[in-house]
């Protein structure tokens, strides 16, 4: 294959600003960013999506906001680098004539930045999503000539970038920047939910105090420590229920461990739900028993939803419960600590949950609602297009 280097000019006029958001695979509203990406000023923004694979049931082309969506390769595993989906992507590039290329998760970005070689891109951007992305000495290799072919790299939270920086000393650090996960406030804040169906499904007494989790099942979400420490909880208040809902690998094992502390009319595993909205409305108090994370979306979630919430101090989640007022901090692992703080939600009066919920609802409304992020993240591209024309002049 012959190889060449295309000159391309910054494609700043009168036109949209053209983006092309690239992915592992097609998420399409799968995730918070590309809902938040979607509320770009129309006027001013033109989004494309552009996936390293194809996964079944992905869409062929337009996905159904009108959006074009490229897929690179059909593999479900890619490994090395592969020129022919490298390729690809360069001529997706050029022929969308893309202002920014925001890539996200390791192997996009390690594409976005090896397209630089061929292409002049305005502005590429790396968006890493959770903490620990540097593992190894290999990925510090990778990483230090990924990030010098990048214009920003992005941190999901003020957490996220400090780790970036530490794991990657060669890193310039005025290149990192914090967009704070964000979530479709009205969505969960505006939910309806039939509360005593939903009890009456799971078999949750509808007077009981509802304790709900969710997440994958995977061990930096502590589910052991959560179950155990429900374990607790109930010496003292027989009457509470645990809800997890999700799946993962994990699942199995946690089962197990519930039903060797004899748990099983307490604990409750419905598996995958639809109607995460609607399941927060019917429960107590949200728990994130988590050892690692970025800034869980999940929690954003809950919060909206105005529900009371406990989680553990990793990573971007004391950004989101800053004070006592708006949630409870245990540190990961502690089960006990995570009983007492359970306990302590479960005692409280209905007034003062309410007051809880509600200066967590209205925390998340003023700080990281999409109508918020929306206005950073334009920023953050007006501003470094701007810098990229003036370098090109």
């Amino acid at each position: 294959m012959e190889w060449f280097i295309f000159s391309v000019e910054v494609y700043l006029s009168n036109n949209k600003i053209k983006v092309a958001l690239f992915w592992s695979s097609y998420v399409g509203e799968g995730t918070s960013f590309n809902e938040l990406a979607r509320r770009l000023d129309p006027d001013r923004f033109e989004l494309i999506f552009i996936s390293l694979k194809k996964l079944d049931g992905d869409p062929d082309g337009v996905d159904k906001n009108g959006h074009r969506v490229y897929y690179l390769s059909g593999d479900h595993r890619i490994n090395a680098l592969e020129f022919g989906i490298l390729w690809k992507l360069v001529k997706i590039l050029k022929s969308e004539k893309i202002d920014i290329l925001h890539a996200h998760r390791h192997k996009p970005c390690f594409y976005a930045s090896m397209s630089r070689c061929f292409i002049s891109i305005p502005l590429v951007i790396a968006h890493m999503h959770g903490l620990n992305r540097t593992k190894n000495f290999k990925r510090k290799l990778l990483n230090r000539f990924m990030f010098s072919k990048l214009d920003k790299v992005i941190g999901c939270a003020n957490k996220v970038c400090e780790d970036i920086r530490f794991g990657n000393p060669g890193l310039d650090g005025c290149k990192v920047v914090a967009l704070e996960n964000s979530v479709d406030y009205e969505k969960y804040s505006g939910a309806v939910a039939d509360v005593k169906g939903i009890r009456t499904e799971l078999g949750v007494p509808e007077n009981a105090f509802l304790f709900l989790a969710v997440g994958r099942f995977a061990p930096t979400k502590g589910f052991k420590y959560l179950i155990k420490a429900f374990s607790e909880v109930l010496k003292d208040n027989p009457g509470c229920h645990l809800l997890i809902a999700g799946v993962g690998r994990d699942k199995v094992e946690m089962e197990e461990l519930v039903k060797s502390l004899g748990l099983e009319d307490s604990v409750h595993m419905p598996g995958r739900r639809s109607d995460i909205p609607q399941l927060m409305k019917a429960c107590d108090c949200f728990v994130m028993s988590s050892i690692a994370e970025g800034m869980p979306l999940t929690l954003l979630e809950a919060m909206s939803s105005g529900l009371p919430c406990l989680a553990t101090s990793v990573g971007g989640i004391p950004e989101l419960l800053d004070n006592d007022e708006v949630g409870k901090l245990v540190e990961p692992g502690d089960a006990g600590a995570l009983a007492g703080a359970m306990l302590g939600y479960a005692a409280m009066g209905s007034e003062e949950l309410e007051q809880v919920a509600e200066s967590a609802s209205k925390h998340v409304k003023a700080n990281f609602s999409h109508e918020v992020l929306v206005k950073k993240l334009q920023k953050i591209y007006e501003d470094e297009l701007s810098k990229a024309k003036v370098s090109k002049a």
